[in-house]
């Protein structure tokens, strides 16, 4: 594969606090780019990081850095000739080390002076080092506030602007509704899903979602259903990058906890529920970050966010018979082959989904393994529409095949 699917998490204890045998643990649990731990401009030595960079490389990962105390916030107090000197002192120690992605520039600007802040921060690590790719996580809030804060424009604009301005390469949002503790955060959740992978895909950017893997405030941590969930559904939606909130619990945590690790250095229940979805999506499904999205549709429920699919939206597919919430787009890759990519919404209740698919004019095949395994699906003997058969929050990948 020519890309891969992101996976990376918050990591905030400082660095200090570990060794670079810390990179196996982020590895083993399916991270593909893992945020490594905190450093501080006028603490710690860049080349502290090195050890760490050399074990990410060893095991084919890559790691952000982050520096907290050089976020976009920082801008407005150093100034930007200050800040990039900063910077450079930065990269020229471990700038060019191939298993370094990018740096984290900060966290949910909020007014109008942080957003231009962070569009600042995110020209000048471009233009520092123009093949690294800095990291800005925006709110989930951006899809609903006014256009106020985001200077005039509207999230889609707000992404092409600082593309434009700066070639950043990945648009980066948080999003936890799905976990309220009344569980009606759903619709909240698609509807920021669809402006902010909306907006990535109009400035041509990959869209990445910080999804909720804590007990935090009025949301409870995930159990692995709903790990599952976070996941298949971002990737159906066309996200090709997962942030995890957050992966360490603080010594005394008030507002977050149940981590993947918690404050005794002990992996939860959320660390291996996080590790058999991460490592079964990357074996079998990684191949969706090479492909471009086409369409997405909903049935079973309608959240009034996607269309319900009906005949005449696709020329094979004439209609999708499911009981509950269906979630399913289609993709295409380079080569110009189209895939259908189907989530299970529920997360209670195994669903059947049948496909009424004009099989005159093509096949359908369930692909796995990234595509190195395939298996056509037929009609039944008996002549009923082929079926998928998904359990709770699965996905499943179906390559159209035209004769």
């Amino acid at each position: 594969m020519k890309n891969y699917f992101k996976f990376t998490m918050w990591t905030y204890p400082p660095l200090s606090q570990f060794t670079p045998d810390e990179v196996d643990v982020w590895a083993d649990c399916g991270m593909t780019v893992p945020m490594a731990p905190k450093m501080f401009y006028d603490k710690d030595d860049p080349a502290d990081l090195i050890p760490f960079l050399d074990r990410a490389e060893q095991r084919g990962v890559k790691l952000l850095a982050f520096y907290d105390d050089l976020g976009f916030d920082k801008i407005p107090v150093l100034g930007e000739e200050e800040y990039e000197r900063r910077l450079r002192e930065i990269c020229d120690v471990i700038g060019s080390h191939p298993a370094l992605y990018g740096f984290v520039i900060g966290d949910e600007p909020g007014t109008a002076e942080e957003y231009r802040a962070g569009a600042d921060c995110l020209r000048i690590h471009k233009k520092v080092a123009p093949h690294l790719e800095p990291i800005l996580n925006y709110s989930g809030s951006m899809a609903t506030i006014s256009k106020e804060p985001l200077h005039g424009m509207t999230p889609a604009e707000w992404a092409v602007m600082t593309k434009r301005e700066s070639g950043v390469h990945d648009f980066v949002y948080d999003e936890y509704s799905q976990q309220v503790n009344n569980g009606g955060g759903k619709d909240n959740f698609f509807h920021t899903m669809k402006v902010m992978v909306d907006a990535a895909e109009k400035a041509g950017c990959d869209c990445w979602t910080n999804l909720l893997s804590s007990e935090h405030l009025v949301f409870h941590a995930p159990n692995e259903k709903e790990v599952r969930w976070q996941v298949h559904m971002a990737a159906v939606c066309g996200c090709r990058g997962v942030v995890w909130f957050r992966f360490y619990d603080r010594d005394i945590a008030i507002d977050a906890i149940n981590s993947p690790i918690d404050e005794f250095g002990n992996k939860t229940e959320q660390f291996y529920a996080i590790q058999r979805t991460q490592r079964r999506f990357l074996n079998n499904y990684a191949q969706l970050a090479d492909m471009r999205r086409k369409s997405t549709f909903t049935a079973g429920l309608d959240r009034g966010e996607y269309p319900v699919f009906k005949e005449g939206d696709h020329d094979l597919i004439k209609k999708v018979d499911v009981l509950d919430e269906t979630v399913f787009s289609f993709f295409e890759d380079e080569k110009g082959d189209e895939f259908l990519c189907i989530v299970n919404g529920d997360l209670d209740h195994y669903s059947v989904v049948h496909l009424h698919f004009d099989h005159e004019r093509g096949r359908l095949f369930n692909v796995t393994l990234n595509g190195s395994k395939e298996m056509e699906l037929c009609y039944a003997p008996d002549g009923r529409e082929p079926e998928l058969t998904l359990y709770p929050a699965q996905l499943a990948l179906l390559r159209i095949e035209r004769k």
